[in-house]
């Protein structure tokens, strides 16, 4: 499911750059990005977060386009899909493994989640979630799709419309400048700073050229060429480069046997 989530990132992406939506990579994806240039080996899936007022953009935007191959699953596209995070997917199709989970959402396709954060403290995001995913849950096990569906949606209207603004105010008391996943998404004990997250970047790609000469191995990176002295180089070997951004860019290469 790999490249079937990279392809349809490549999608999300263009949407994104279409309607000038900032967006960027978090979790586990972010991980895999920086320190194996794709996934973390044993994980196959994407995560995105995007401000509050991007997410609503894309949230509209999608319902208006009406896409006949892709859906952004929110609250509002699919009564059945009670998460307060997105899932950007295929309309059709659904993953192996999904019938093994408890829900009734209309769509299952391949798919990623798109986080959304707000400025909030600890607290609200705690009594958020406590209300809103306790409520909710009992609803996965209700049968009956017309009882399940009003049950979900007066859970929605109770927390959503009733409990969040008054977290909201609570919110306000935000000395740190904290950022949280939207109230009710779960996850409380993550803050993000804006700090830390703006301005956003891509990541950088650079040619390598490795030259092998008598015992050296000269490695150029940017233009700048890098003269090692290795006794014994095997036959077949892998080259571990680590950058370090400073004055000048510090290289430390590491050398191992294929």
């Amino acid at each position: 499911y790999q490249a079937a989530e990279v392809e349809l990132l490549k999608v999300f992406i263009a949407l994104c750059e279409k309607l000038d939506l900032n967006y960027y990579l978090a979790c586990g994806s972010v991980l895999g990005a920086v320190k194996y240039q794709g996934f973390i080996p044993w994980d196959d899936d994407i995560d995105v977060s995007m401000l509050k007022k991007d997410f609503r953009k894309l949230e509209r935007v999608m319902r208006s386009l009406e896409s006949e191959k892709y859906i952004f699953q929110t609250i509002h596209s699919d009564v059945e899909y009670v998460n307060i995070f997105g899932c950007f997917r295929k309309r059709t199709g659904r993953r192996a493994g999904e019938e093994q989970k408890i829900g009734f959402s209309q769509y299952e396709g391949i798919g990623f989640d798109v986080f959304c954060i707000e400025p909030s403290n600890r607290l609200a995001a705690h009594l958020a979630k406590f209300f809103y995913c306790n409520l909710q849950h009992p609803t996965r096990y209700i049968r009956h799709k017309g009882l399940r569906r009003f049950c979900i949606r007066t859970v929605q209207l109770l927390c959503l419309g009733l409990i969040n603004p008054v977290l909201r105010l609570i919110g306000l008391v935000n000395p740190r400048k904290q950022y949280h996943y939207k109230l009710g998404s779960g996850f409380y004990r993550s803050a993000f700073y804006v700090e830390d997250i703006f301005p956003l970047a891509t990541c950088e790609k650079h040619e390598v050229c490795v030259e092998i000469k008598d015992k050296y191995l000269i490695i150029t990176i940017e233009g700048r060429t890098i003269n090692l002295r290795v006794e014994n180089l095997p036959e077949k070997f892998y080259i571990g480069i680590t950058g370090c951004e400073n004055i000048n860019r510090i290289y430390n290469v590491k050398i191992e046997k294929a």
